[in-house]
């Protein structure tokens, strides 16, 4: 025998009547009416009666309503009702806008998790690191006596190593706030002797070379120390272009490509001049240049420059040998097109580039004959690495090096 209910009317919390009849209605029906007025009603009851496919609806509805002016407070909304979706989707929309979102008042209200969870994160779309750190501090700014706190946490987040050296030492380690903070500044003691530390190591490369000394800014890493402060975000440590080639028929190619981190895809960009095989391809200064190669009919001696900023192509000084399958590398101001091939003679010749001058020299040749050779720049210093004699692949290697014009065989690799 079932007991009679002891109440005639039982009250559910949390849900709207309007929105458990459109649910009542959905499951009788399978029609579902959503609009900007009805859609957190209708996905809080159904998350709260597990009617998923609605709640799936729901989400769909208002991912596509992420605006900049409704993204933190919508964000707020997905987490109390646990919708993952619609989560990704905010901190994806919040990642990406983070310049501007991080400048206006709503920016002030995020939450201290939240806004931790986006400085942490590499995918975070500031085009320098002095963005994110005043972020931080307007955000203090809103609530010191309560928020400081979080300022050691959130520092940690802040790539140090990644500001502009004067910018750390008069914005960063001068804030009055950060002084006043014994864990912000240890953090900051740390940051500090690492910068002397990528300091020290740049000027002792560039005394040894200092004809190729270019300021830095950010300073490069030379070792994996704070490996987090280091760390460059995506959008900073820049894109991968892929230039010519050729494809099944041997044709060579004309398009380029360039890989967004962020995003993880590939995008067309501007094509070459001159469809290129076997190309030697650099960057230096913030734009590519495409050397020699193959048209598919005769040897390059053309070069091509692709101004990032401007998107385009345009040719400057030529080689003073047509070749493809050289190594190309860059040594400060200087582009350096080692070795190579074409149809009867692999060459040992070196050829440098002056980019202020627009004009090639010849430099002193390599001690082998080397086509399909791989080049590599370190410490000042230019190497090549094995390729092929004409008759045979090669295991030998050699430096070269620009103050004294010299090249000089060192340990040889275990293979071919």
């Amino acid at each position: 025998m079932i007991d009679k209910p002891s109440q005639e009317c039982i009250t559910i919390h949390g849900i709207s009547a309007d929105a458990l009849k459109s649910i009542i209605h959905f499951t009788y029906t399978g029609e579902i009416n959503l609009n900007r007025e009805n859609v957190k009603d209708l996905l809080q009851a159904s998350n709260f009666l597990g009617v998923t496919f609605v709640r799936s609806a729901c989400e769909d509805f208002l991912i596509k309503e992420i605006t900049m002016e409704n993204c933190l407070e919508l964000r707020l909304f997905a987490d109390q009702q646990n919708c993952r979706n619609l989560l990704q989707a905010i901190n994806d929309f919040l990642l990406e806008n983070f310049s501007r979102i991080s400048k206006t008042q709503e920016f002030l209200e995020i939450t201290p998790t939240n806004l931790i969870e986006l400085l942490s994160s590499d995918d975070l779309n500031v085009h320098k690191e002095e963005e994110a750190f005043e972020s931080v501090m307007f955000w203090i700014s809103r609530n010191v006596p309560e928020r400081i706190q979080f300022l050691p946490t959130l520092l940690k987040e802040i790539r140090l190593l990644q500001l502009h050296l004067d910018y750390f030492l008069n914005r960063v380690k001068g804030d009055i706030l950060i002084q006043r903070c014994s864990a912000s500044q240890k953090l900051i003691i740390e940051a500090t002797s690492q910068y002397l530390h990528l300091f020290n190591s740049q000027q002792s490369q560039n005394m040894r070379n200092p004809e190729n000394f270019i300021p830095v800014e950010p300073i490069p890493l030379v070792s994996a120390v704070i490996s987090h402060l280091a760390r460059p975000r995506k959008l900073a440590a820049g894109v991968i272009f892929c230039v010519g080639g050729r494809g099944s028929r041997l044709d060579p190619f004309r398009s380029v490509e360039v890989y967004d981190w962020r995003k993880n895809c590939w995008n067309q960009t501007s094509d070459l001049i001159i469809g290129r095989r076997h190309v030697g391809v650099v960057s230096v200064n913030n734009k590519i240049f495409a050397i020699g190669g193959h048209d598919g009919v005769s040897h390059l001696n053309s070069v091509e420059c692709f101004d990032i900023e401007q998107g385009v192509w345009s040719q400057v000084a030529p080689l003073a040998t047509a070749r493809r399958g050289m190594a190309v590398g860059a040594l400060g101001n200087a582009i350096y097109a080692v070795g190579g091939l074409d149809d009867t003679v692999c060459y040992k010749t070196v050829e440098r580039y002056d980019i202020e001058s627009d004009s090639w020299t010849e430099v002193s040749n390599m001690n082998v004959e080397r086509g399909g050779v791989a080049v590599a720049t370190y410490g000042g210093y230019l190497y090549a690495v094995g390729g092929n004699n004409g008759t045979s692949s090669l295991d030998s290697c050699e430096r070269y090096d620009p103050l004294l014009n010299k090249w000089t065989r060192i340990a040889s690799m275990k293979n071919r």
